[in-house]
């Protein structure tokens, strides 16, 4: 395959979990990449001002090395120059977070973005008693229902949307907005909330940290190394051969 765009999670892939892109090796490839016309894209489960705010995951410098920032998993994407992300769905429903806040779920642990509703895994039965109650008083009020799903990724629960993941982000800015085919994505991710984009991947890497599901994945690359480093061993394949990368043969390819 021919790459021409490089689709990446950001936690446990690119860096380490909740800590800033510091990989040189990584950030030099990804320069390089771009030279050569090819695309790079982040698609995280974080909402955008933890990814660019005062104490972000990115520096102003290191956002120039993306061409799209997909957040929210996959609920609003931003394109550097823009003063504010494009939703690609509805938007959140306030009647959920302040339901959430009644029946005692911390406000400390519940983030929300412009489309999806986020808190920690441990509260999760609580979150989905709020959606039903919520639903119960819209139905006995002749109002359609709020219909959301829940994407787990580790420690946290996002809510969206039906449909709507990173998979479907994908879909949108890489392969509709952008004009490259998802057989020609290399992806990145280690979650289990990155198993929707890197299934339509033409490969995708897997770091050694990544979870057992994504190994497991017909297209996927396993690599030696953690977070980054998983990553770089490919780039530099990828690279050398002139942009070029054989896809996996079986699940669990081990990188040349």
């Amino acid at each position: 395959m021919r790459v021409r765009a490089v689709v990446v999670d950001f936690d446990g892939t690119i860096a380490g979990d909740q800590q800033p892109l510091t990989n040189p090796e990584l950030i030099s490839q990804f320069r390089k990449l771009k030279a050569r016309g090819v695309k790079i894209v982040l698609n995280t489960g974080r909402d955008l001002g933890y990814v660019l705010g005062p104490r972000g995951l990115l520096t102003q410098e290191h956002v120039k090395l993306f061409d799209a920032i997909i957040v929210e998993g996959g609920g609003a994407v931003w394109y550097p120059g823009d003063r504010a992300p494009r939703v690609l769905t509805r938007l959140h429903s306030p009647e959920v977070v302040h339901e959430m806040r009644r029946l005692k779920i911390p406000s400390e642990v519940i983030w929300t973005g412009h489309t999806a509703i986020m808190t920690r895994k441990g509260y999760a039965p609580k979150a989905r008693k709020a959606i039903d109650n919520v639903n119960k008083r819209r139905i006995q009020d002749g109002r359609h229902p709020v219909m959301l799903e829940e994407i787990t990724n580790n420690n946290s629960v996002t809510y969206l949307p039906p449909g709507i993941h990173k998979g479907y982000a994908l879909l949108r800015v890489v392969t509709d907005g952008m004009g490259v085919a998802p057989s020609e994505c290399l992806g990145a991710g280690d979650g289990p909330n990155d198993l929707a984009f890197l299934a339509l991947c033409g490969a995708a890497v897997v770091p050694s940290n990544g979870n057992p599901r994504n190994k497991q994945l017909p297209n996927a690359i396993l690599t030696k190394g953690a977070d980054a480093e998983g990553l770089v061993e490919v780039l530099r394949v990828v690279l050398r051969n002139g942009l070029m990368l054989d896809p996996p043969a079986s699940p669990g390819c081990q990188v040349a």
